[in-house]
């Protein structure tokens, strides 16, 4: 690929999203088709086809994680030759996939479509980079997305299991995490011949994985409210209410820029260390959780008709399903089976019998079986143990804010094993009283609208299943964290919660219950779900266009900066070997483009996820430390390509910020620059695997 002076990266990203979400489509929609079918799941064969597309997505979602890890794991070739057949046998159904002889549910159809139009125009407009001239504007989403186009770009090239992309220690480490989802995009990428990168995969896993979501409240309206067709579109809009957040950030935001002061809020969750997440950030910031959640619940729901109906296939299916949680989010794997033990043993002692709690231990053991290899990688990798979960109270960053004001982000802070902040956890009197104000400030709406729907409502039988899961996710939520980088056990594991919440509170809407509330709640509830969809579209305004009024010198806030650096690495990727080393400065708290846009392995990433993956940390700071005078200086030209020749160090990125970047006496003004521009300059140092055609175009780009 010749070096792009002034490329269009919208176009570019654009154009690699429609392609990888096409391949998605045509690769997951067939298998999905194949196993509703033979499931027999909810009449599907009679359904309209968004319905059929929908629930096809959604067990797609929930079994193709586990197939696609076990059939790449075994050999690349086999996982194709199923994905082709899967696809070609499916276009000998596609007439009967697209029939539908339910003419009565043409107004929901139609909502249904809109709404999925709707998810994917908001994910993509949210997290593409918007290029303006030679402005280049990043959404805040790209925080998170470095991690995720890096193990999408590792198994890409690496094949499953992956490598760890964001440290290497002079040989390659084994991926230290729950990678299920990320075969998603690599699979969609690897398929497409270079016409859609990790990044752009990335993006249209996103939206794919939002239409898995959809068609699961589709599924869970279905099961358990009769399809009740207000019932199914009240629960999707919902999606887009949160808590009250906005109450408390926007105030902050906006008297930081009156004040000209830096903004330091660029999501309305950032104000406390434990979030309770807004289904809008779950479904832009975390696929792999959401993949997690899609599979735990349709677990649940294939087990529980297995154990009813007496069918051993549905509870084969579901410890598949299970298998496939526990690769795609661990912590969604604890809790969902966790909210299974619960409400089957509950159901054994009012029957007094013990046979579906031996169903359970069953489907759970093939589940372990399933997913042992992935296990077992984990096992060999021999990491730090950088999973561990503990007992506490979580934090509770409302009223910290206003007893702790001083603190960082809002709330009490120490630091954990890899310097980020972690809530002091400490007090846990203190964290349950203050957690009784904090849940409804960061509910809002859900919160009351669940008391309201349980007021004076009888417990029935069929509601004992979505009481166990959300006792089962609150409980483990509130006490128990993971003591890794974020709380994502604390964070993610309350998903199950918010959902049945979120399915009380839209049964409330539109059955009700038999029994006339005041006027005040009618209002304070309505003004509750004004604010939620406030907090949520004050969210997406966040992080799309926080960079539009920054003040901040950071180069992730700066957008010609940004235009700059991602120029260089689509030049660097010209000519740098598929197992080239790229490296920047490694002391930044975040650089988001390493990840981003080099496609390439980088022997230490950034302090936040550069120590993350199980790294061993003296080794990571070792590394660091012998990295570090390339930046800093000190070194002569000769020691320079003696250390990157040492390291295996195809190219050094350095940028503005770096202190050798305008030294006149560094190593940096006594060699010439491949490629350079008014804020980056870049270094090759093994132009022997460099073909001169490509060398050639390389080197005439520099401006």
């Amino acid at each position: 690929m010749p070096a792009m002076a002034h490329p269009s990266f919208t176009l570019q990203d654009a154009k690699g999203v429609i392609v990888a979400l096409c391949l998605l489509l045509a690769i997951m929609t067939p298998l999905g088709y194949w196993l509703a079918s033979f499931l027999q799941s909810q009449k599907f064969n009679q359904s309209s086809l968004v319905e059929k597309f929908l629930q096809a997505t959604t067990f797609a979602c929930a079994f193709g994680p586990i197939f696609i890890f076990l059939l790449w794991r075994i050999n690349f070739t086999l996982l194709a030759c199923a994905v082709i057949f899967s696809t070609v046998s499916f276009l000998f159904s596609f007439k009967s996939f697209c029939k539908s002889d339910n003419e009565a549910k043409k107004s929901e159809s139609k909502f249904l479509y809109f709404a999925l139009i709707a998810w994917a125009l908001v994910a993509f407009f949210t997290i593409i980079d918007f290029q303006w001239g030679e402005n280049l504007y990043m959404s805040v989403v790209c925080f998170d997305y470095e991690k995720h186009v890096s193990i999408v770009q590792s198994i890409m090239d690496a094949g499953v299991p992956p490598v760890n992309p964001m440290f290497f220690p002079g040989h390659p480490l084994g991926l230290y995490y729950y990678y299920f989802w990320f075969t998603l995009p690599a699979l969609a990428a690897k398929c497409s011949f270079h016409q859609s990168s990790a990044y752009a995969s990335t993006i249209a896993g996103t939206i794919w994985t939002g239409i898995a979501f959809i068609g699961l409240f589709k599924h869970i309206a279905d099961l358990f409210f009769s399809g009740n067709a207000k019932m199914v579109q009240t629960s999707i809009v919902l999606l887009m209410v949160s808590g009250l957040d906005v109450l408390l950030v926007a105030p902050i935001n906006i008297f930081a820029r009156l004040t000209n002061k830096p903004q330091v809020l660029d999501s309305v969750e950032w104000w406390s260390l434990d979030q309770v997440s807004a289904f809008v950030e779950m479904l832009l910031w975390v696929p792999h959780h959401l993949t997690g959640c899609i599979a735990v619940f349709i677990g649940i729901f294939l087990f529980l008709s297995g154990v009813e109906n007496k069918k051993w296939l549905h509870l084969i299916a579901a410890s598949i399903c299970f298998a496939s949680a526990a690769g795609s989010s661990v912590y969604l794997f604890i809790v969902g089976t966790a909210s299974l033990c619960v409400y089957m043993l509950l159901l054994s002692i009012s029957k007094k019998e013990i046979s579906g709690l031996l169903k359970l231990v069953s489907t759970l053991g093939i589940c372990l079986a399933l997913a042992s290899p992935f296990f077992f990688d984990l096992h060999n990798i021999n990491a730090q143990s950088d999973s561990k979960i503990r007992m506490a109270v979580r934090s509770s960053g409302l009223i910290r804010f206003v007893i702790h004001p001083d603190h960082k982000n809002f709330s009490h802070t120490q630091s954990d094993q890899i310097g980020l902040a972690q809530p002091d956890t400490s007090n846990w009197s203190e964290n349950l009283l203050l957690l009784l104000l904090n849940y409804p400030f960061e509910l809002g709406f859900y919160f009351l609208a669940a008391m309201l729907y349980w007021w004076k409502k009888p417990v029935e039988k069929k509601d004992w299943l979505f009481l166990s899961i959300f006792g089962a996710s609150l409980f483990i939520a509130t006490f128990f964290r993971s003591t890794i980088h974020n709380n994502d056990l604390g964070w993610r594991g309350l998903i199950p919660a918010q959902i049945v919440l979120l399915f009380w509170a839209a049964d409330y809407l539109t059955t009700g219950i038999n029994f006339r509330i005041k006027k005040l709640s009618s209002i304070t509830l309505t003004l509750l779900l004004l604010i939620g969809t406030a907090t949520s579209l004050y969210d997406l305004y966040l992080l799309r266009f926080s960079q539009l009024y920054s003040n901040r010198d950071l180069q992730e806030n700066d957008p010609k900066k940004n235009y700059a650096i991602r120029l260089a690495y689509q030049n660097i990727v010209s000519v740098c070997p598929q197992k080239g080393i790229i490296q920047a400065n490694p002391m930044h708290a975040r650089d988001p483009f390493m990840g981003l846009y080099s496609q390439r392995q980088t022997i230490a990433s950034d302090q936040e996820y550069g120590p993350l993956f199980g790294v061993d940390l003296n080794a990571y700071r070792d590394q660091v430390t012998k990295l570090m005078p390339l930046f800093n200086g000190g070194l002569s030209s000769q020691s320079v390509r003696d250390l990157c020749d040492n390291e295996k160090i195809f190219a050094l990125v350095i940028k503005w910020s770096d202190p050798v970047f305008n030294d006149k006496s560094s190593w940096v003004s006594e060699l010439t620059p491949f490629y350079q521009n008014e804020f980056v300059k870049v270094f090759v140092f093994d132009t022997n695997h460099i073909s001169s055609r490509k060398l050639d175009s390389f080197s005439s780009s520099i401006e």
